[in-house]
């Protein structure tokens, strides 16, 4: 098989990546580089599968066997892919270093799309597997959750419109004369557990209804033009169901905090594990506190030399959704920069004065609406090319002591 063919392989990959769910039976693979892949329990039994045939009019006919309530793992799914495609890694080093962004303990690649990337893909900052699809997994292996009706409806729905999607694709590879057929090499002989598992996770994405990752598979689609593969009319998320509540900005709960509130708060501050969070996330009583957020800038220094790097960075507290907007100022002038760390290279002396970080905010007024605020925090720097030396700051401080005990003394005599 031809390099190109292969890097269309992994780029198909990368496509149905999006997340995975709470792991219960099942212990991730550790990783990096294929490690634990042969110690665990793979395949992970549980999945949708049906009979995978040579025609393409067959396949699309054959039935799929769903999981019970209790089967769905998609922490387990990530783990097949991952492993799936160590049969794959020796003939084409791409694949290699694009699987350990699939696992389930790290996959996060369903953020925002940077085209300029090598992956355009990048994370969102909750992990894909096993918290982000937690949600939903809960709600599949949960026939008394309000929402499992409809996911798992969705869910299946979703399913076999990819795996059309997909068959397709490597029915008209197989069609083109200078490549072999993709679906006896993938789906029989090398990585029989590849396709089926690309498909649930990619089916379990789309039930989340997440516009921002639904806009990178979007994205994702037109890199795999030339094995068959194209944006639906309108994107996929025209093409599949899904239920918003269950996804990173929905509220599972209704208690007025996002899931994503509830990820950086209960598992970023409170530390907890993937089944805690889940379970916060569909108990209104498991609220986020009360309380005013903070922005606090700080540097290694407030003082540099000429030529030195000065590095501010700002922490947000008491607030568990992205910020609307981050800017930097100095002495008032608004500088370039969008992080919450701003770095300044070879630093000159007019490079001193006041810096400022400005985060935008929604929070709740009175009436539990959400208006805008701004939340802020300055602080001075100074480049000097006349550093302090050494001997110098030594002498201050044999001055300062000096004076203390002069004061003590001081006082002794006034006694």
């Amino acid at each position: 098989m031809s390099k190109p063919l292969f890097r269309n392989v992994a780029l198909l990959v990368c496509l149905f990546m999006a997340a995975a769910g709470v792991a219960n039976a099942y212990s991730p693979v550790p990783g990096p580089d294929f490690a634990g892949c042969t110690d665990n329990p793979m395949p992970f039994t549980p999945r949708p599968v049906w009979t995978f045939n040579m025609t393409y009019e067959t396949e699309l006919n054959n039935p799929v066997t769903w999981p019970a309530p209790g089967g769905y793992d998609f922490c387990a799914y990530s783990d097949m892919i991952y492993c799936s495609l160590a049969a794959l890694a020796d003939m084409l080093e791409e694949i290699a270093d694009f699987a350990n962004l699939v696992q389930c303990r790290y996959m996060d690649i369903n953020g925002p799309v940077n085209m300029e990337a090598d992956i355009p893909v990048s994370p969102n900052g909750i992990p894909d597997a096993q918290y982000e699809l937690g949600v939903l997994a809960f709600v599949l292996n949960t026939p008394g959750n309000a929402y499992h009706e409809a996911a798992t409806a969705y869910f299946k729905e979703n399913f076999m419109y990819m795996r059309e999607l997909v068959l397709y694709a490597l029915y008209v590879n197989s069609l083109k004369s200078d490549n072999k057929d993709l679906r006896p090499i993938v789906e029989n002989v090398m990585a029989p557990h590849l396709v089926s598992s690309l498909l649930c996770v990619l089916s379990g994405f789309a039930v989340l209804r997440d516009e921002e990752t639904n806009l990178a598979l979007d994205q994702l689609l037109l890199l795999l033009e030339d094995i068959g593969i194209a944006p639906p009319p309108g994107g996929i998320q025209a093409v599949t169901n899904g239920i918003p509540a269950l996804g990173p900005l929905g509220d599972a709960d209704g208690d007025g905090d996002s899931n994503r509130e509830e990820y950086l708060y209960f598992v970023g501050e409170m530390g907890y594990d993937a089944t805690q969070y889940v379970g916060a996330v569909f108990d209104p009583n498991q609220k986020l506190p009360v309380y005013d957020p903070l922005v606090e800038l700080s540097a290694a220094s407030g003082r540099y030399a000429v030529g030195a790097t000065i590095a501010l960075s700002a922490e947000i507290s008491n607030y568990y959704d992205e910020p609307e907007y981050i800017r930097w100022y100095k002495d008032g002038v608004l500088l370039e920069g969008s992080a919450l760390t701003l770095e300044v290279l070879n630093a000159q002396v007019e490079d001193s004065g006041v810096y400022r970080i400005e985060v935008g905010i929604m929070v709740e007024d009175g009436g539990k609406a959400l208006v805008a605020d701004t939340i802020a925090d300055s602080m001075t720097i100074t480049v000097s090319d006349v550093p302090v030396p050494v001997a110098g700051v030594f002498g201050l401080t044999l001055l300062a002591s000096a004076c203390a005990l002069a004061g003590v003394a001081g006082i002794r005599r006034r006694k």
